[in-house]
């Protein structure tokens, strides 16, 4: 009799488990979702998944959104359960961010306005947080420079407005 069991547990086994992996939410599904979750006041203009959620429960992919403002969020799905080939996932937004290429040009009119030549900036994108912070780096006057920051100095909650600073070190 155990030896039965040991050739049948694996054949009633393996449809389940082939079922479990095979459930996900394609990318375009995804992005349409996390969409939805958003009224007509935020203006998403893109939704862009970087790939399929897997449907194993803990599973996770972030997604990013885009605003006509210019300010994306990142969105992160996470799956919490599977039945068959359905699967649920609960989302988490993270801080509204303003693009990188957004502060870079805000740096270098800072250091154009200085007489200081500026190339190759690149900033990361900034948390549109009051007082938040982002490294950017530079080549001033023919040296490279990992010194400045940008930091966000003033913001309208109602508008988005924002005022940013660049720090230099």
């Amino acid at each position: 009799m155990p030896s039965y069991l040991a050739v049948v547990l694996p054949v009633l086994l393996l449809p389940v488990a082939a079922c479990s992996e095979a459930a996900s939410v394609d990318a375009r599904s995804l992005a349409t979702e996390v969409a939805a979750g958003y009224d007509a006041s935020h203006d998403v203009t893109a939704v862009d998944c970087s790939g399929t959620l897997e449907g194993d429960v803990g599973a996770r992919q972030t997604c990013r959104v885009s605003f006509s403002s210019g300010l994306r969020q990142p969105v992160t799905a996470e799956v919490t359960a599977v039945e068959g080939d359905h699967v649920a996932y609960d989302t988490t937004r993270g801080d509204r961010l303003i693009a990188g290429a957004t502060v870079a040009a805000v740096a270098i009119e800072y250091l154009e306005n200085r007489g200081r030549e500026a190339t190759d900036i690149t900033c990361d994108d900034l948390a549109l947080r009051l007082q938040a912070t982002a490294p950017c780096t530079a080549t001033l006057d023919g040296v490279p420079d990992t010194s400045m920051k940008s930091m966000l100095f003033t913001l309208d909650e109602a508008t988005d407005a924002y005022y940013v600073v660049i720090l230099k070190g």
